[in-house]
């Protein structure tokens, strides 16, 4: 997963408790070799402190941004909209596991992930 700039870009979706802390917590070097791809959320105007160009207003377009790595900390259907497609291009890490327990989805995300290489 890590680039060769030595970096790993997150993508986060959710700015709640969990997102912004996470959010938070990289932009203040806590995590080492981490750096935000994107931020998203569905009330844009709960990002007033991530600067403009981080914001993805469209999460079709986020392959765009280059993440090697997209967290949900959101909702599940997210997963169920997006999860697959993210699987094309990062690894994915859904916070909202509920989605989990729809089986024929599942079985999808794992399939992708299998093909992709996540």
């Amino acid at each position: 997963m890590q680039r060769g700039s030595g970096s790993i870009r997150i993508g986060l979706i959710g700015f709640g408790f969990i997102g912004a802390g996470l959010f938070r917590a990289v932009q203040a070097g806590r995590f080492a070799g981490l750096e935000v791809a994107f931020v998203h959320n569905r009330s844009a105007e709960r990002l007033g402190e991530v600067p403009a160009e981080l914001v993805l207003d469209d999460l079709a377009a986020a392959g765009g941004r280059a993440p090697d790595l997209i967290v949900e900390s959101a909702h599940p259907a997210i997963t169920q909209r997006y999860g697959s497609g993210f699987l094309e291009f990062a690894d994915y890490m859904p916070l909202s596991v509920t989605a989990l327990a729809d089986d024929a989805l599942r079985e999808r995300l794992v399939e992708t992930a299998a093909r992709s290489g996540r």
